[in-house]
């Protein structure tokens, strides 16, 4: 069945000499590897590689086969990246991919998380100005996406406990546990995205809590080796 879908580059794979298996997340039908030619080696396509980066957005034509290895038939970049050096936002790229590259399945169309991962991937490779307000607001937006939304509003007065997903008690704990003072900068975030907020330390521990909970509930505690760097922003 020809189809025609939005597609965010997720991995890349050498196959042989001049091919590799790219890993594209797609709107219309999940998670799907593609086989493509002339992207390394004496035989690479001029400018064919450049589509083919993990976290860039494209638009894609391409005959779906269940179960297969597809081939792309039409390909053209929407948003991609490397023209403007940034390694902070390098590592913020690097730092969602692994994220999805964790929760995504093959085959499994996702499409609210589709659309909230391409809107993340279009500002990080527009170079978005407040890069610590992006990764503030991705994380809660994709916790959101896979299921585990965070009734911040609810517990404004008295604090959110993560653990049990309702107001916090003297038995909750610290690291675990959204103060009052974080769920009200993280809805100033969330309405005022371009916009420096907020002091340092207070930032840090709304992003660590906030990656703490999606990496629990939706990466079933799965390991982030990315987290680290990002966490020095």
């Amino acid at each position: 069945m020809l189809t025609k879908t939005t597609a965010l580059v997720i991995r890349k794979t050498p196959y042989t000499d001049n091919s590799a298996v790219v890993q594209l997340f797609t709107r219309e039908a999940g998670l799907l590897p593609f086989l493509v030619q002339g992207l390394h080696g004496k035989k690479t396509q001029s400018g064919k590689a450049v589509f083919f980066q993990p976290g860039n957005v494209l638009e894609i034509v391409f005959n779906r086969k269940p179960g297969a290895l597809q081939r792309i038939k039409e390909v053209q970049s929407l948003s991609s990246w490397g023209y403007i050096p940034s390694p902070a936002h390098d590592q913020v790229r690097w730092f969602f991919l692994e994220i999805l590259q964790h929760c995504l399945i093959q085959e499994q169309i996702e499409e609210p998380l589709f659309d909230t991962s391409k809107n993340i991937f279009e500002q990080i490779n527009k170079t978005h100005p407040y890069i610590n307000n992006l990764v503030i607001t991705s994380v809660f937006q994709l916790s959101d996406s896979l299921g585990f939304a965070l009734e911040i509003n609810q517990h404004a007065n008295t604090g959110l406990d993560l653990q049990i997903g309702s107001a916090a008690v003297s038995q909750s704990l610290p690291a675990t546990t959204l103060t009052p003072q974080e769920i009200q900068l993280l809805n100033t975030i969330l309405a005022s995205p371009d916009t420096a907020i907020g002091n340092a330390q207070l930032r840090k521990d709304l992003f660590q809590k906030l990656t703490n909970f999606l990496c629990l509930h939706a990466l079933h505690g799965k390991p982030l080796q990315t987290l680290e760097i990002i966490k020095q922003l």
